[in-house]
């Protein structure tokens, strides 16, 4: 019986000391490039840059879109337990265009941040 007490209080304190408290703070997300109504030339490679952070990061995921058609161009998401930094060259279409990029931070708890930036290609 002692045996089993003691087994049981362990059990109950494991159990508790794993418990996390409830985190309702959102992901802080900057995008540092491309800047809100910056032009790209047709074709060029363009950089996309952004910080999440987050005591509790999950990961984020980010798209760039065509803003007229609704498109998607560029599609990423990460799994990752750490604040991020991103840092990433892609090529632009060979047309001009309006694009947005969209970026969404969330962390283990369910709470999500997302931003957005406008920019275009032009040649």
């Amino acid at each position: 019986m002692k045996k089993l007490l003691v087994l049981f209080f362990a059990a109950s304190f494991a159990f508790l000391a794993c418990k996390k408290e409830k985190d309702s703070d959102n992901p802080v997300v900057t995008i540092t490039s491309p800047t809100e109504g910056q032009a790209i030339a047709t074709g060029d490679s363009a950089l996309v840059a952004f910080t999440i952070t987050d005591a509790d990061t999950h990961g984020f995921d980010f798209r760039i879109i065509n803003t007229t058609t609704g498109d998607t161009l560029f599609l990423e998401d990460e799994h990752a337990h750490d604040n991020v930094t991103f840092s990433k060259k892609y090529k632009m279409p060979d047309v001009s265009m309006q694009l947005r990029l969209i970026l969404t931070g969330e962390d283990h708890n369910g709470n999500t941040t997302t931003k957005t930036v406008n920019f275009y290609t032009t040649s």
